[in-house]
């Protein structure tokens, strides 16, 4: 009896794996690795290197972050929901290495990212100044450089932290881009709207848009083209879910989102072909 008791708990544990890596197979296959965590890598790649970091894949469950002739090595593993993070640091000839795992990560708010990339940044300063105090005396410390992980998180880098003029730029880009296919569909949809006043509300803006009416739309690119490659992550995330809120992306709109994403120098998100009906 105890023997078909195990068995029934070994298969019930074999189909919840098969289950959970059948359901990694899917959300890789709608975005790769890089592109599901794009704001923790770019935070990470932001504090680690100074944006000149690069990505390697090794298979679409794991990457590695890294640039060249650097002193450490960021490895990210994605696995029934789970991403671990692996960042070894080498100073003086001897590595550190700090794991950190991050559960339930299947559907994470820009928000969410954010915090994980806070937490993963302070809690391997800390690892670091301590290694540090370890393998030298104390009158040879010295301040990390640029490219060295320790330096103080600045939380400006995030979308949120921007300047009201900025964040009324970008939503006046989401409406630009709502009614790119309004002669198609009769006007701005409910689901566009929703998704532009979920934003207007994220980034506290209360006064009446007029940016867009006094500048017009290339006053509002220039606005916006100084954005960091974290910021231009995030805003591509945003009009992402812009874009699927009313359904398939049409012609219209993609002729306009990519208008807009090549004047904002971001065309490694240009969308090359549409997506198929």
């Amino acid at each position: 009896m105890i023997w078909i008791i195990l068995a029934g708990i070994a298969i019930f544990f074999i189909v919840k794996m098969t289950v959970s890596y059948q359901k990694d197979n899917v959300e890789l296959q709608e975005r790769n690795l890089r592109e599901k965590f794009h704001v923790l890598i770019g935070r990470l790649n932001e504090y680690a290197f100074n944006n000149a970091g690069t990505i390697t894949l090794i298979d679409k469950r794991e990457c590695n972050l890294y640039k060249e002739g650097a002193n450490q090595i960021i490895n990210f593993l994605y696995s029934q929901g789970t991403l671990n993070i692996t960042w070894k640091y080498k100073y003086f000839q001897k590595e550190v290495i700090h794991k950190k795992s991050f559960v339930n990560c299947r559907n994470l708010s820009l928000f969410e990212q954010g915090d994980m990339a806070s937490s993963v940044i302070s809690e391997m300063h800390k690892i670091v100044e301590e290694h540090k105090n370890k393998v030298l005396p104390p009158e040879r410390m010295e301040s990390f450089k640029a490219e060295q992980p320790t330096r103080k998180e600045n939380h400006s880098s995030s979308i949120y932290e921007l300047s009201n003029k900025k964040k009324e730029g970008i939503a006046s880009l989401l409406i630009v881009l709502a009614g790119a296919d309004q002669d198609e569909t009769n006007g701005i949809q409910d689901e566009e709207f929703k998704v532009i006043n979920k934003y207007v509300e994220k980034f506290g803006l209360t006064d009446e848009f007029t940016l867009l009416q006094n500048e017009g739309l290339s006053g509002v690119i220039e606005l916006l083209k100084n954005l960091d490659k974290s910021q231009k992550y995030e805003l591509y995330s945003i009009i992402e879910e812009l874009l699927e809120s009313d359904g398939e992306i049409n012609e219209s709109e993609l002729n306009q989102t990519n208008f807009i994403f090549t004047e904002l120098n971001m065309s490694e998100f240009i969308i090359k072909t549409m997506p198929p009906a």
